[in-house]
């Protein structure tokens, strides 16, 4: 099958053929783990971007999902398991392209997100995270770098399911800090992904080392365009609270308190 495929992961895709083996198949979705160490999600057209991705073009040839440790291979230009093999076509960039920021943009854009009920902390599915964004956001605001990131630790691995809720605030949170608020935060995303080590699930693991450095959720990418001046906020809004069952709501939660940060630098 002909995949659409991450530039962020090219260098496993692209490069010498390597062994890999299955680390899980979710429905629309196989994730692989190259021996160089980068996962790689083989996705159906249905199922959120994500800047680790490898894009099918039709759902079905994703139905015979090969079975968790199976044996496989990257490299060359094409993913190889016995139960299907894919090369890439074409490649995406995951990093949003973003204007030069105009005073205040990402003030109005928030403050007319939140007039449209954008998600707030009161709104995601754990207590504690709950309690907690109002300290990291304090935090960042004030430049404490050591306190935004044990807020950030307290949050690591919070929820249930591949992606814990916690983990997607922290993914939306570092996705706006990188790309909207550029370099002042590189040390906090560094110490952020330091903290989760060991901590929460490989795909978070994944998601937040790719966040660090821009590269987003498709659907995170968008809200970011569009906070920025680009696109339609409010389509973008519900785009991204659509991923996922909570995914969405928490993810959102981080790029705002993300972008917020930003907008008082």
């Amino acid at each position: 099958m002909a995949v659409a495929a991450s530039t962020a992961v090219r260098a496993t895709l692209a490069g010498p053929v390597q062994p890999a083996v299955a680390v899980g198949a979710p429905a629309g979705a196989v994730y692989l783990r190259a021996a160089d160490g980068e996962l790689i999600a083989v996705l159906g057209p249905a199922a959120a971007r994500l800047p680790i991705g490898a894009v099918a073009g039709n759902e079905n040839l994703l139905g015979n999902r090969p079975s968790t440790c199976q044996q496989g291979q990257v490299g060359g230009g094409r993913i190889e398991t016995s139960c299907f093999s894919a090369h890439v076509v074409r490649w995406w960039n995951p990093r949003p392209t973003l204007p030069p920021l105009a005073p205040g943009v990402l003030a109005t854009n928030l403050a007319q997100l939140a007039d449209h009920g954008a998600p707030a902390a009161t709104g995601l599915p754990d207590r504690a995270l709950r309690a907690t964004l109002p300290a990291l956001g304090a935090a960042l605001r004030e430049r404490d770098e050591t306190a935004a990131v044990d807020a950030a630790a307290t949050l690591v691995g919070l929820g249930p399911g591949l992606t814990p809720a916690g983990d997607d605030v922290l993914v939306g949170l570092l996705s706006a800090l990188t790309c909207l608020g550029g370099p002042a935060f590189t040390r906090v995303a560094v110490d952020v992904q330091a903290a989760a080590a060991g901590r929460t699930t490989d795909l978070s693991l994944a998601l937040l080392r790719h966040a660090a450095l821009g590269h987003c959720v498709g659907a995170v990418g968008a809200l970011l365009r569009a906070l920025a001046g680009l696109g339609q906020l409010q389509a973008a809004s519900r785009k991204l609270l659509a991923v996922g069952h909570s995914s969405g709501a928490a993810l959102c939660a981080g790029v705002v308190l993300g972008a917020d940060v930003a907008a008082r630098l």
